[in-house]
């Protein structure tokens, strides 16, 4: 986790009297730079630092294409140290620091395995350290993240409740899309929506989290939120009255989805990046295909291609009669600006949609923009 070797360029005297200055040692190599800045946004914005990326990717070896064995091996890496720190903090009763790197660690994990499809075990047994390593941390959170598990047929949801404070509050659930996870992309969410009044409600359903790789996801997801909504009614915190869903992703087109089964319970939808459909599945980027097969346990991507194609799409769906707000870059390749905007007209009720120019998928370059737009527009909705 130190930069050692002079990070920062030591100086030395050169024979001339004049000062040459070493080279830098903890650099990113240009090619590594050019191999995977597309993902450098989304891991900065989530929780890591351009000094983590340095200490991950300053080693990384060399290859033509994605390495992500070494990938995955760098951000552990980086993650034990974090972790290992984080609990040395604890033992000292260094509170914030304890939270601090504990959090990092979780980070680190997921983004160790986020895109390593290539040892799905070791990949699962990763997820698991995200959220092992982010228990460690939550009784040193700023505010309330109570652990719940939610019943869903024979199986128990492991979730996390947000809560903005006393009393019975609005609360908005949150749907993750494939590679997120409840500890990391979700918990900035939440934290933005509990800045507002509003308690979030975070959870792995089937193919997601902790459950991804092992339970598949459901195509029907409406049952599942379905299951989550009867949680929160049966919750004393939470205002049943007054409930939202979001989604961003593929966890858009599932959160758009339930609303629209479920008109009574669910008073307001955003849809990250959502999609009307997934009909382009064929051109998606082969990490995009291989993260939707992961999820969905499927091996054979003709098979997946199909159901992609037939079945995940909101064409014999009822529009939504909630107020819906979209956000979507308007250069996606994963779900085209035109799929949201065929999202938008199945929407029946009131509904806007931000677009961003020349931003690609979930618009991660505009989030410090997005996201307080959204959050306040939620916390409007269920005043």
């Amino acid at each position: 986790m130190s930069f050692k070797g002079g990070a920062r360029g030591d100086e030395e005297r050169g024979r001339g009297g004049g000062v040459s200055v070493v080279p830098l040692v903890n650099v990113i190599p240009m090619e590594t730079i050019e191999k995977y800045h597309y993902f450098f946004p989304r891991l900065l914005f989530f929780g890591l630092g351009w000094g983590d990326l340095v200490c991950a990717l300053r080693s990384m070896k060399t290859s033509a294409q994605h390495d992500w064995d070494d990938w995955h091996h760098q951000f552990t890496k980086l993650a034990r140290s974090y972790e290992a720190a984080g609990v040395e903090a604890e033992a000292r009763g260094k509170r914030a620091t304890a939270r601090a790197w504990l959090t990092k660690a979780s980070v680190c994990y997921h983004f160790a395995e986020f895109a390593y499809f290539d040892n799905p075990a070791e990949k699962i047994r990763t997820q698991g350290e995200v959220a092992r390593v982010f228990e460690l941390a939550r009784p040193h959170l700023t505010w309330s993240v109570e652990a719940m598990r939610i019943p869903h047929g024979a199986q128990e949801l492991p979730a996390y409740l947000h809560r903005a404070g006393d009393g019975r509050r609005p609360c908005v659930i949150l749907v993750s899309g494939p590679g997120f996870a409840k500890e990391v992309e979700m918990h900035t969410f939440a934290q933005a929506f509990v800045e507002r009044g509003v308690s979030a409600l975070v959870f792995d359903g089937p193919g997601q989290g902790v459950l991804a790789g092992t339970v598949p996801m459901a195509l029907d997801f409406e049952r599942v939120v379905g299951d989550v909504l009867g949680a929160l009614h049966r919750h004393e915190a939470i205002d049943r009255d007054r409930i939202g869903i979001f989604g961003v992703t593929y966890g858009g087109y599932m959160a758009a989805r339930a609303a629209a089964f479920h008109p009574r319970e669910i008073k307001a939808c955003v849809c990250v990046s959502g999609t009307h459909d997934v009909d382009n599945f064929p051109s998606m980027h082969v990490n995009v295909r291989k993260d939707f097969m992961y999820v969905f346990g499927m091996s054979n991507e003709d098979e997946m291609c199909r159901v992609a194609q037939s079945r995940m799409n909101l064409r014999d769906v009822p529009g939504i009669t909630a107020p819906l707000l979209a956000v979507h870059g308007k250069e996606d390749r994963i779900f085209p600006y035109d799929s949201c905007l065929r999202l938008m007209s199945w929407a029946k009720g009131e509904k806007e949609l931000i677009g961003y120019d020349g931003e690609g998928q979930a618009a991660i370059n505009c989030f410090t923009d997005a996201l307080p737009r959204l959050s306040d527009w939620m916390a409007e909705k269920l005043a």
